[in-house]
């Protein structure tokens, strides 16, 4: 299930269950929690992880600020009882985003012509590490440096070997993911 493409008033009830399931997602070892979103009489099944919420709340802002607001307290309450777990998740998931991020800008300096194999998720990888570095800083957590360092190399390597291009997702999301700051989603590999 894509989240985004989902009603309004479903987002709202979906993120809301996922924001209750956080002090389950917290107490375990996954990066990944299976949760079954029941609402409206609906049952969706959505993968929760610190990125989904972020970004679902992120999207929701656009189009309901009032409830997103909300629910970003009820999201800001409930980490804050396991601020470390919270943070540890946060550090998981970006160095996971920063995997993926780099593995596809060491790709795509090796073999140009294979660029646009995997930048579709990459870049919504690199979406993620940005939302996660935010967060992270929201908390008052600094990220790992390995994981920035990192960040910062596959930034440097993927950005030379790109050219503009239209916006990568859907047009009602551009005016989220301004230019400046989110360069790889108006952006696609020269080769493609």
């Amino acid at each position: 299930m894509n989240l985004a493409d989902q009603p309004t008033a479903d987002r709202i009830a979906i993120i809301g269950v996922l924001i209750e399931r956080l002090p389950d997602y917290l107490a375990t070892d996954a990066l990944f929690l299976p949760v079954m979103a029941e609402h409206g009489g609906r049952h969706d099944p959505i993968s929760l992880t610190l990125g989904v919420l972020l970004d679902a709340l992120d999207a929701l802002a656009a189009a309901a600020p009032p409830e997103a607001r909300a629910l970003e307290v009820r999201l800001h309450a409930a980490a804050a009882l396991h601020p470390d777990a919270y943070a540890a998740k946060l550090h998981r998931e970006l160095r996971s985003a920063v995997a993926v991020w780099k593995a596809t800008a060491d790709d795509l300096v090796r073999e140009p012509e294979r660029g646009g194999d995997g930048w579709h998720e990459a870049a919504r990888q690199r979406t993620r590490a940005a939302q996660i570095l935010v967060e992270l800083e929201r908390i008052g957590v600094a990220p790992q440096p390995a994981a920035q360092a990192s960040l910062s190399a596959a930034d440097a390597a993927a950005r030379p070997n790109t050219v503009p291009a239209p916006f990568a997702g859907r047009p009602l999301d551009a005016g989220r993911f301004p230019v400046e700051r989110f360069w790889w989603l108006w952006r696609r590999p020269a080769a493609d």
